[in-house]
């Protein structure tokens, strides 16, 4: 405002950027302020990557405390939990050439191939379906008996439903890898100018690492909550019967 009364810029913009230009008495060129505009077009994307990688992130946290509580045991042989993470893997190290295969196959048809946006939509569904799936198994994994199990030298009971049947969520999660990750690289390095293009990538890895911190917040938020209401129930009325100092009833 002070570089508006003094007109050192112009009033008449239609965008805020527009007054970093230099024939609005900015100090930027026409060029650089369209490649800035050209960038912050992206930011909607970068948005939804915060709760997609919220949902990531749900493997070496909520899904390892699942597969911990479920029977790891394969005969005799007691399967480590990460074990489970190699099934998440898989997708990765199948689809990644199989996605690489039909994009050369279209272009040299010369045809058009699936849209990045489509493409992360896709992904964006099956993370989204992951935590449906992975809410439903909970639910049916709470329904079996427990059974023992040795963990780093502690016996805990664990439900006795498979492991193993806890493989569609990490199927689903790592699909959504493959599909995601590649897209919004390749929206990143094709849409924005050269010269701001490691902007536009180190934008997309904070997004990475703000979801890591949102996930962690919401799941400390929902244990507090929890907690708060566990600590009400605690003191409510007591189920005993009051001292009244009187012989009880026969």
């Amino acid at each position: 405002m002070c570089c508006l009364r003094h007109r050192h810029l112009s009033g008449d913009v239609v965008s805020w950027l527009d007054r970093a230009k230099e024939n609005n008495g900015g100090r930027y060129s026409e060029t650089h302020v369209e490649n800035v505009k050209v960038l912050t077009k992206l930011f909607p994307l970068y948005g939804l990557q915060l709760l997609y990688r919220v949902c990531i992130t749900q493997i070496p946290s909520g899904y390892y405390i699942q597969t911990m509580n479920s029977n790891l045991h394969l005969g005799d042989l007691l399967l480590p939990i990460g074990a489970m993470n190699v099934i998440s893997i898989l997708p990765l190290l199948l689809l990644a050439p199989l996605m690489e295969f039909v994009t050369t196959f279209f272009l040299s048809i010369e045809k058009t191939p699936l849209a990045p946006a489509r493409v992360i939509t896709l992904g964006h569904t099956c993370a989204a379906v992951s935590l449906l799936v992975a809410g439903f198994l909970e639910l049916h994994r709470k329904a079996y008996p427990l059974v023992e199990q040795t963990l780093s030298g502690k016996v805990l009971h664990v439900s006795s439903m498979p492991c193993f049947q806890l493989a569609p969520q990490y199927i689903l999660l790592g699909v959504a890898e493959a599909l995601v990750t590649p897209a919004c690289s390749l929206i990143s390095f094709q849409l924005i100018p050269s010269h701001i293009r490691g902007i536009s990538l180190h934008f997309l890895t904070l997004s990475y690492g703000g979801g890591c911190l949102l996930g962690a917040f919401i799941i400390q938020l929902v244990y507090f909550c929890s907690g708060e209401t566990n600590s009400v129930r605690d003191t409510g009325p007591s189920s005993e019967p009051e001292n009244t100092g009187r012989p009880p009833r026969a």
